[in-house]
């Protein structure tokens, strides 16, 4: 038998099933859940919210959070979300924060241009930050001989718009994360990274 069970981002009454089997046995198996997002605050714009915003899924994320003898979760923000659904006396919810090892590799020497350079990275789970704050980071931008260095998605009309106001953008692919870190180990990509977020409950959590 199992010493620990581990659920990531558990969201299915199929993982609440198997949560509830691990200790509800002769020998119970402690049970570890995991989150580095608050699921039961993505807003209907996240492509995602069609599935976190169905009751079923919420009640199952709930359940998660209510019953793992371990929660963990990547930042103290989340931490403080969640621990209202946690049952009174159970262990506190333990914060272990986001890392990459930026030492993974040797860094070589820094990668300067004449430009400005600002880096994003995201996927469409973030157009509506990009909405909300786009004219204001071009407006920032656009007077410094800027360029924008991005790797894997990037909004269109993003690209459109930085580059309407004289900027280049430099468009790395998608890729696996190992890939990434490498990358970024690999030298100086930019000068500034820039995350924009609405100021709501779910980015506040991250």
């Amino acid at each position: 038998m199992w010493d620990l069970a581990f659920f990531q981002r558990p969201y299915s009454n199929k993982q609440i099933s198997k949560l509830a089997a691990c200790q509800n046995i002769p020998s119970p198996v402690t049970t570890w859940v995991d989150y580095d997002d608050n699921l039961l605050e993505v807003p209907e714009d996240n492509p995602g919210g069609v599935i976190y915003t169905n009751k079923e899924t919420r009640n199952a994320v709930i359940n998660c959070i209510k019953y793992a003898k371990l929660l963990t979760v990547s930042t103290q923000q989340l931490a403080d979300q969640l621990q209202k659904y946690r049952i009174p006396g159970s262990r506190k919810i333990k914060v272990i924060k986001n890392y990459m090892p930026l030492d993974i590799s040797p860094a070589g020497p820094p990668t300067r241009t004449d430009k400005f350079r600002i880096f994003w990275r995201g996927s469409q789970t973030h157009d509506a930050d990009w909405d909300f704050h786009l004219q204001d980071i071009v407006e920032w931008a656009k007077n410094k001989n800027a360029e924008l260095v991005t790797v894997g998605y990037i909004p269109h009309h993003v690209v459109r718009t930085f580059r309407e106001n004289g900027m280049n953008v430099v468009k790395y692919p998608i890729m696996e994360m190992m890939d990434y870190m490498l990358l970024m180990a690999s030298g100086n990509l930019a000068d500034v990274g820039v995350y924009p977020l609405v100021n709501n409950e779910f980015n506040q959590a991250k």
